[in-house]
């Protein structure tokens, strides 16, 4: 845990670093969450995660820092009530600079902080603040642009754009006079990765057609999909457009939004209630159903368990 004054200091809280008082301390066990538990009489604790049944069991009726014998399960679930309570009144804040949001333990799952850093969208390998990636996408070198029948990056767009300045400035020189193994080499190299996708664009292309005067301002979609339109077509298209990169308000990275379904089924941010046991279930609801749902019927039979010690 580090300090940042004497009177707080940076705890992990469910994969998230947070500023938290000094007298709230951090799990032993996972050291992923907040104490939130009493399990023996001398006032050792744990996060209420841990001291669900399949970690509490294994504790086997000693506390971990004294070996002393457990209290009784219905008693620590007494402890965690009124910890919680207090948890709830206590201020944790975001540690990025300078976002400076406060809020108590309960609301801490829906802070979305506009200034934590993130991977882009078009996997160009920088990472931008939340709050400017419509700046960075529109500037990426990796976004995806099309120009005439051709589509790809904007780097490749330009390295083609080069490499066609270098065939032109070939023919047109005297060859046996200005010949340059070297930059001959990085032409035919560059040739070879691009001719292929300039020649399929080529052969998939569409037939030219002659375009009436109210269909000259058409272009296509900057997102880069097969859509094509004026633009207000094109602002119509925008919202629901498969390839727009879509923000996930559970775990703040963004993804495009013909793959946003499929992510939020597996976000492992998310919270749900599963509806089974009735229990607030961060992560895959499949994943809790098989591991750890007190109710799930499993191989034919409730997994009713017992709650007693």
């Amino acid at each position: 845990m580090n300090k940042i004054d004497a009177s707080t200091h940076i705890i992990t809280i469910k994969d998230k670093e947070w500023s938290a008082p000094s007298h709230v301390d951090q799990c032993g066990i996972c050291l992923n969450d907040v104490k939130s538990v009493q399990i023996c009489k001398n006032g050792h604790q744990i996060c209420h995660s841990c001291f669900e049944e399949s970690t509490f069991r294994k504790l086997r009726g000693k506390c971990p820092d004294c070996e002393n014998k457990l209290l009784l399960r219905h008693v620590a679930e007494v402890t965690h009530s009124c910890s919680e309570r207090a948890l709830n009144q206590t201020q944790f804040g975001c540690t990025n600079t300078p976002c400076g949001w406060k809020a108590g333990y309960n609301e801490l799952d829906s802070h979305i902080c506009q200034f934590k850093q993130q991977d882009c969208a078009y996997n160009c390998g920088d990472n931008h603040l939340t709050c400017s990636a419509t700046s960075h996408h529109e500037s990426c070198r990796k976004r995806p642009i099309r120009d005439g029948i051709l589509l790809g990056s904007s780097e490749d767009m330009e390295e083609i754009k080069r490499l066609r300045t270098q065939c032109s400035d070939a023919e047109s020189s005297d060859i046996s006079a200005s010949a340059n193994p070297t930059s001959d080499k990085k032409l035919l190299q560059g040739l070879k990765h691009f001719f292929p996708k300039v020649l399929d664009a080529a052969l998939n292309a569409k037939p030219p057609f002659k375009r009436s005067l109210s269909e000259e301002s058409n272009s296509y979609c900057k997102y880069f999909c097969p859509f094509e339109g004026t633009p207000q077509e094109l602002a119509q298209h925008y919202p629901s457009c498969p390839e727009r990169p879509v923000l996930c308000y559970h775990c703040s990275s963004y993804f495009r939004q013909k793959d946003v379904m499929q992510h939020d089924y597996h976000c492992p941010e998310k919270i749900h209630s599963c509806p089974k046991c009735g229990e607030t279930v961060k992560g895959p609801i499949g994943k809790h159903l098989n591991l750890s749902c007190k109710q799930w019927n499993w191989g034919g039979r409730e997994r009713v368990r017992n709650k007693r010690q």
